[in-house]
C-alpha cells in the first residue's frame, strides 16, 4: 500500500523501505537460486 493511502485510513508506518536487491549464486545459469530478495 502506498504511504499516502495508509495515512488517509489512519495507519502509522513502523517501518520505510529504503532500498532491496536481487540476490543469486551464479547470475549465468541459476538466476535467483539463493532467497529472491534482501532487505
Amino acid at each position: 500500500m502506498t504511504e499516502e493511502y495508509a495515512l488517509e485510513n489512519g495507519f502509522k508506518p513502523k517501518a520505510y523501505l529504503r532500498d532491496y536487491l536481487y540476490v543469486a549464486q551464479d547470475t549465468n545459469n541459476q538466476f535467483l537460486l539463493s532467497q529472491p530478495t534482501s532487505f
